[in-house]
């Protein structure tokens, strides 16, 4: 009973955990995308009196580029904590069944008889429901992780794709204000978009 109470208290407190990472998620995505806002929100800039105009999805680009690195930096914490948490449980276990030889061998050597096998048993069972509590658990972590890789290389894709859409963008407005300002001469100003 009390490692049942033991083991819903954790699980509580890693709900609890997990519930405050998804608020800190939630508000740097929020975050995020007010900054995107405001940058596309700009109006065009001049650099040190040259006459390119910089373009703001240059600074959305970058934007994701930080977002994506970020978000690669995080991916590699969670895979360092699974490895932990992944040893930290087969350590677990491996007491877990330490615990239990014990127990069968005391009881196999004990001389009060039915009394200690009776207990031996109870025992047993706690450690038997410990140790399919701590693989679930186990299961559990796995399949956090593969939801949150999924989703984390799913926007890693996203951001990488608008990236690349950014810096293609980029280039041509580039290209446009180079033909246009060699076609036109230094004295017309350029409507190319």
């Amino acid at each position: 009973v009390r490692l049942a109470e033991a083991a819903a208290r954790q699980r509580e407190r890693d709900f609890e955990r997990l519930r405050t990472r998804l608020e800190q998620v939630c508000a740097e995505t929020a975050r995020r995308k007010e900054q995107e806002r405001s940058v596309l929100a700009r109006p065009l800039k001049r650099r040190g009196g040259a006459a390119r105009a910089e373009d703001p999805t240059l600074e959305v680009a970058l934007a994701h580029r930080t977002r994506s690195e970020a978000l690669q930096a995080e991916v590699t914490s969670l895979v360092k904590q699974v490895h932990v948490l992944s040893f930290q449980l087969e350590a677990a276990e491996e007491r877990c069944r330490k615990l239990e030889a014990q127990q069968q061998f005391s009881t196999v050597t004990s001389s009060s008889g039915v009394a200690t096998t009776s207990s031996g048993h109870d025992v047993q069972q706690v450690n038997e429901e410990v140790a399919l509590e701590l693989l679930r658990l186990r299961e559990l972590a796995e399949d956090r992780l593969a939801r949150q890789r999924e989703a984390h290389s799913s926007e890693l894709e996203a951001v990488n794709n608008s990236l690349r859409e950014a810096q293609a963008r980029l280039a041509d407005l580039e290209s446009r204000a180079a033909t246009a300002s060699t076609s036109s001469g230094p004295a017309t100003p350029s409507t190319a978009d």
